[in-house]
């Protein structure tokens, strides 16, 4: 079965923006902190961008520590741009909890899918320029247009 032409287009070039966006991002965090807070009555919870990683920490409280509003954004921290995390690191402890997912990661996974639909998109075109069937690449010269192909059997 083919997948549809507009699937493909999207994977293609929904994949090469996401890449580049992400990878934008962990360039331009790589030297400042964008965070987002909620304290809790029991708990406080961050999450954030920064230093190239997209990070989650969530830690209890102790008596006497809440926020009266809630929520609160803090933004350009100057970090130092030598610590950027380069790896997946997960801890959960007793009273927190800290995921971080270094932004490449995502980026990475992002650039192979849309580079496996470019080359998908271009070995189909290039079977059906010279005459060829789009799915297995057996050579239907000298066939009907309208008849299946005899390697796979499927329509042309």
């Amino acid at each position: 079965m083919r997948p549809h032409p507009r699937i493909r287009k999207t994977i293609k070039w929904g994949g090469l923006v996401i890449s580049a966006a992400l990878l934008s991002l962990t360039i331009w965090t790589s030297g400042w902190d964008h965070a987002w807070s909620r304290v809790e009555a029991t708990h406080m919870s961050t999450l954030g961008v920064g230093e190239g990683i997209a990070y989650f920490r969530s830690f209890k409280l102790g008596p006497g520590l809440t926020d009266p509003d809630g929520s609160s954004f803090s933004q350009s921290l100057r970090v130092d741009p030598r610590n950027i995390k380069w790896w997946v690191r997960s801890n959960r402890g007793v009273y927190d909890r800290l995921i971080e997912v270094p932004l490449w990661t995502p980026a990475l996974a992002s650039h192979i899918a849309s580079a496996l639909a470019w080359r998908l998109d271009t070995l189909a075109r290039r079977r059906e320029k010279h005459g060829a069937c789009p799915s297995c690449g057996y050579d239907r010269a000298g066939l009907a247009p309208s008849s299946p192909c005899p390697e796979c059997g499927k329509a042309a």
